[in-house]
């Protein structure tokens, strides 16, 4: 082979690890609305707030990390954009640092094995975490501040659409509509179930609904603080059953701490505190 033909070869190889990943760490000089192939450590924040309706980065291959390295992505708190956006792409990692506006801060739909972790959001339009037909995730030690749950704004926390298999641990909310909301769907032709939802030991105030199942079964509730929410702290609606409600304490609710509807029945009620309830499953000492 001539010096030319292997020079060629060199620089083919090179785009090739460049654009699909070597397992490496790529550095970045991140823009808005960059893709993302490769494990990528952020080296600034990313400014989208001269670009409203942009998506700050947009994955684009499985088995990635975005690390925010403690920057931060910026954006409008209006419609159309998300800063982290993930159509279908498998085992994927968005880690340490800040999400700020946007529509939803992270939104994923149909993948499996996604993790968000050490990250903080703030002023979404629309959903912090919105994540849809998906399965196997696990949202741990973030840090969501939504306009107050009055009722009349929209913006939720964290929601998890027709999941089955999600953990929620260690994650403070202040507003938002729902702190978190898992939503299954009996409309469908083929009704879709929520299942094995995990929320543990997370702290919700000032939100409209704290933690709200809908059509969601076999799932755990566990050890959470839901003070202060202007509607329901904990409650199950729509054919919620096969749950686990347990060493919750609930307080301070405007409406009921805890409650569910006629329809979500049976689950288990251990050894929660609250102060007021709606349903007949539950006992408030």
């Amino acid at each position: 082979m001539n010096k030319g033909l292997i020079s060629l070869a060199i620089v083919s190889v090179a785009t090739i690890l460049l654009v699909f990943g070597n397992g490496a760490a790529h550095a970045g000089n991140v823009e808005c609305g960059d893709e993302i192939y490769v494990d990528t450590k952020l080296d600034a924040d990313i400014d989208c707030l001269a670009h409203p309706g942009m998506d700050g980065v947009m994955i684009s291959a499985p088995g990635i990390t975005l690390n925010l390295n403690g920057f931060s992505i910026i954006g409008e708190s209006v419609p159309g954009a998300s800063g982290v956006f993930n159509v279908g792409w498998d085992d994927v990692t968005i880690k340490n640092g800040a999400i700020t506006g946007f529509q939803d801060g992270v939104r994923a739909d149909g993948v499996t094995d996604l993790v968000i972790k050490d990250v903080m959001f703030s002023d979404q339009a629309f959903s912090s975490i919105v994540v849809v037909n998906s399965a196997d995730v696990r949202i741990k030690r973030v840090v969501i501040s939504q306009p107050p749950g009055d009722g009349v704004n929209v913006a939720e926390a964290i929601r998890l659409a027709n999941v089955d298999g999600a953990k929620v641990k260690n994650a403070t909310v202040d507003g938002g509509y729902f702190g978190v909301l898992s939503l299954g769907d009996p409309n469908l032709g083929a009704p879709v179930t929520a299942t094995e939802i995990v929320v543990r030991n997370s702290v919700f105030t000032n939100t409209t609904h704290g933690i709200f199942l809908v059509h969601t079964m076999e799932s755990k509730i566990a050890g959470n603080q839901v003070h202060e929410s202007h509607g329901i702290g904990i409650g199950l609606v729509n054919g919620s059953i096969g749950n686990i409600i347990k060493l919750n304490t609930v307080t301070g609710n405007d409406d009921v701490d805890l409650f569910h509807d006629e329809g979500s029945s049976p689950n288990k009620w251990i050894n929660n505190t609250c102060g007021t309830s709606g349903g007949a499953d539950i006992d408030c000492p």
